[in-house]
């Protein structure tokens, strides 16, 4: 039994001293068992781009010594703080290990960290504890600080109208999760974004972004929930510009355009040239225009009344010298102060309607003129810059499509270029629109144009006979007021004619004509009655002889087609239909029957319905 309990002992003791030899042996081999669980990172970056980066980066230690690591990935100019303060976190505590830029003391035993570049690489700091021994089990954390100058690092880059803000983070060995980096940024009125990117290009990997605004900076926090194992991190925001202010490198703030040398001498000279040229031209035609009002206004007894009251000479040359300059002011890149002097050419050059005085008119005939002497009249002095002629209608399609042409043309120099001309060419349009004969008091040759579509749409009506139809002052030969009479090949009795006359009034752009339609009757014959059963409310008034009356009738609508409708059913009811015309008995034998020779029985006299009330006019 004693030599059993002998053996039983000596297996222990050789148990003991293998198990002791065998811990021994890991000690002596340096076991660690330890690895980071985090590193929240906080980038500060001031108005000048320089960034203060800290890490906070825990570490969680299983068995051996820890004694210090290595950050790999770091900038190569950064510029570090070598005291590292370090904290256990075991049991919720945080007790400090070592002063870290004086925030902390250290424990007892004087352990403390420091932080240098690793030898023979520019990109990895060594972590190192005081203490040879290190630290043994537990859950520490290392916060170390180093600064970058993100502008000569070439992290702050220009992305549209905003700056792209880059940060790689160091090499994560073991993978992390839930990687966190909370960048502080001077305030802006934008508010900083992520930007996440891989590859340079934007992707999705999960990126959560927080935004918190004070009054003088802006944090914005970036969470990924993992980074793989060997994996940098990239971080990237998008900032207002105005956030640095003191930031002047070339690339993300280019300096102002640089002004061109001055051309030479002979580009000026034919600048100058081309511009004095333009502006002489228009002057010139300014002054024909001018020449042309003044011309047209003694031939209407009336005085010019141009927009600004200056002498002939110097408001031409004005109008010269304004288009001129304000060409020349657009071509500086100053389109608004153009606008202003061509403006000022243009009322340089406009024309108010002239005030007319009203004068009795003295006797006159009236007579029957030939189609092409009444509707045909003379082209008036300057009538090619008058709108309101065939010739002054010609003309201005002619500029209008030289300018067309040159805008086209001017598409070649520049986006504006078209657009400039365009609205340039307005300062012609007082020239055409402006001054001309509509502004003036209407005579026969005014009213022509008018009349003439009255009396080719009748002309073609066999039943009537229509004439030009003129007033001639005694002693001269020009007719100062023109009418279209029509008559009834078969008149009832009593009948005289209807004449197609135009009244005019009075606008701030000139004068406006209105169709009227007078009805001239033996005073008590068939016509008179017969006029006065057809035509609601009727009155009359003496017309040129004793025996004359005369009834002024106004269409539905100051229009061609309802003038010619009233004129039509007056001249048809004012017909006597026991006369044959000519010309329409053979129609009507082709047609089979005969034209009726008998009067009709005296039945209720329909009632012509037209515009308004019938009234007289002042002057038949």
């Amino acid at each position: 039994m004693g030599s059993y309990r002998q053996f039983l002992a000596a297996i222990s003791l050789s148990t003991l001293a293998t198990f002791s030899s065998a811990a021994s042996a890991a000690t002596a081999t340096g076991y660690l068992d330890a690895h980071a669980t985090s590193d929240d990172v906080r980038v500060s970056i001031d108005t000048a781009g320089q960034a203060t980066i800290e890490h906070r980066i825990a570490f969680r230690v299983g068995a051996g010594q820890f004694k210090g690591f290595d950050i790999v990935g770091v900038e190569k100019d950064a510029v570090l703080e070598p005291v590292v303060a370090v904290t256990t976190q075991d049991a919720g505590e945080s007790a400090p290990v070592v002063g870290g830029a004086g925030s902390a003391t250290p424990l007892a035993n004087g352990m403390g960290a420091h932080v240098a570049v690793r030898e023979g690489s520019d990109t990895t700091l060594r972590i190192t504890l005081d203490d040879a021994k290190g630290v043994k089990r537990g859950t520490y954390a290392f916060a170390l600080r180093y600064r970058v100058d993100m502008v000569a690092g070439r992290a702050i880059s220009r992305d549209g109208a905003l700056f792209r803000v880059v940060w790689t983070a160091p090499i994560a060995h073991e993978g992390l999760d839930g990687a966190r980096v909370v960048f502080e940024l001077p305030s802006a009125p934008t508010e900083p974004r992520s930007a996440a990117q891989k590859d340079g290009a934007p992707a999705d990997d999960g990126t959560l972004a927080t935004l918190r605004r004070a009054i003088d900076h802006d944090e914005l926090e970036l969470v990924r929930p993992h980074v793989a194992r060997g994996e940098a991190a990239t971080w990237a925001v998008r900032v207002d510009p105005k956030a640095f202010p003191e930031i002047h490198d070339a690339r993300l703030r280019p300096p102002p355009p640089v002004l061109q040398a001055a051309p030479a001498r002979g580009v000026d000279a034919a600048l100058l040239a081309g511009l004095g040229l333009l502006g002489a031209l228009f002057a010139f035609v300014a002054l024909r225009k001018a020449r042309n009002v003044a011309t047209a206004c003694e031939a209407a007894q009336t005085t010019p009344r141009p927009l600004v009251a200056l002498p002939l000479a110097a408001r031409v040359a004005c109008a010269g010298l304004a288009l001129a300059a304000g060409v020349f002011i657009q071509l500086g890149g100053k389109p608004t102060g153009g606008a202003i002097f061509l403006s000022a050419a243009m009322a340089l050059v406009t024309f108010r309607t002239p005030t007319a005085k009203i004068r009795a008119r003295g006797p006159g005939s009236w007579l029957a003129f030939r189609p092409d002497e009444a509707f045909e009249p003379a082209a008036a002095p300057g009538a090619w810059l008058d709108a309101g002629t065939r010739r002054g209608r010609a003309a201005m399609a002619i500029v209008a499509a030289v300018v067309v042409a040159i805008t086209c043309a001017a598409a070649h120099f520049g986006a504006r270029a078209p657009l400039l001309i365009a609205l340039d060419a307005i300062v012609l349009l007082p020239l055409f629109l402006t001054g001309g004969q509509a502004q003036l008091p209407p005579t026969a040759s005014t009213a022509a144009p008018c009349l003439r579509p009255y009396w080719a749409r009748l002309s073609r009506d066999a039943s009537l006979r229509v004439t030009a139809w003129a007033r001639v002052p005694s002693g001269e030969s020009v007719a100062d007021e023109l009418r279209v009479l029509t008559v009834p090949r078969a008149p009832l009795a009593g009948l005289f004619g209807l004449e197609i006359g135009l009244a005019w009034a009075l606008t701030p752009a000139g004068y406006a004509p209105t169709p009227e339609v007078l009805v001239r009757v033996h005073d008590g014959s068939a016509a008179a009655a017969r006029l006065t059963q057809i035509v609601n409310d009727a009155r009359s008034v003496p017309g040129r002889r004793p025996d004359e009356r005369v009834f002024m009738l106004k269409p539905r609508s100051p229009s061609v087609r309802a003038t010619l409708a009233l004129v039509t059913e007056i001249a048809r009811e004012l017909s006597d239909r026991r006369v044959v015309v000519a010309g329409t008995s053979a129609a009507s034998r082709e047609a089979g029957r005969a034209p009726e020779r008998r009067a009709r029985r005296a039945a209720p006299a329909p009632r012509i319905a037209h515009g308004s009330e019938v009234f007289v006019a002042g002057t038949p």
